[in-house]
């Protein structure tokens, strides 16, 4: 079954304080680094690319690679710009959807994930969480302490059917909330999501100090 990715990257760069997907890292773009896997792997047929309005002609050198089927633009919330990546399909079964700004991301993970929704409908990559977490108020009061041993980090790409996802954003259009990921939206559908071990370099790059370590992590490391 041909299987796409659609790669979200949108945003504004706000916390990060520029724009980072066209920004040189070990030599290359972000987005060239993140683009990888899925050009490596033989199980993605297709790889859409969704960006800010204003990134579109930055994108252009991307647009001959192989396997892109469109560069499209994004909306003002993340599932928007994802519901435009599904608009630009043709006929794939399957669907992964994953944060632009993770360029450490493995083709084995990618493959993993593939192989998972021959056996499931949803599947998500997640790495446990290290810290003791808090629930705390607004004026800085602590809750409670949440149970450490049952909470991961959640993370992209997330695999699911075409049909299911593409219900999940239809059931969310008009609706107020800003969904964080695709995999909050499906299980408002009753859809289980099956949870998977995911990669601890598979950050997201979000602050200055991301970055640096997103460089350590891609060192050496060569381009196809």
């Amino acid at each position: 079954m041909k299987t796409a990715a659609i790669l979200v990257g949108a945003g504004v760069s706000q916390r990060f304080g520029e724009d980072k997907i066209f920004r040189s890292l070990g030599g290359a773009p972000l987005l060239r680094w993140t683009m990888e896997p899925f050009l490596l792997s033989k199980s993605i047929s297709t790889i859409i690319l969704v960006l800010h309005a204003d990134r579109l002609l930055l994108a252009e050198p991307f647009r001959n690679m192989p396997k892109v089927q469109a560069i499209v633009a994004g909306g003002t919330k993340r599932q928007d710009s994802v519901r435009a990546g599904l608009s630009a399909l043709d006929d794939e079964v399957h669907v992964l959807v994953h944060d632009v700004a993770r360029p450490c991301l493995t083709m084995d993970l990618v493959e993993r994930l593939v192989d998972c929704l021959i056996h499931f409908p949803a599947v998500i990559p997640v790495w446990p969480v290290k810290e003791t977490v808090k629930s705390i108020e607004g004026n800085g009061r602590v809750q409670k302490t949440l149970p450490r041993n049952n909470l991961y980090w959640a993370q992209t790409p997330q695999a699911f059917q075409r049909v299911l996802l593409e219900e999940a954003h239809k059931n969310a259009v008009g609706g107020k909330e800003n969904a964080l990921d695709d995999a909050s939206l499906v299980e408002k559908l009753g859809v289980e999501v099956h949870a998977i071990p995911g990669d601890e370099a598979n950050i997201k790059v979000t602050t200055p100090l991301d970055w640096i370590l997103a460089t350590k992590i891609l060192e050496g490391k060569e381009l196809s």
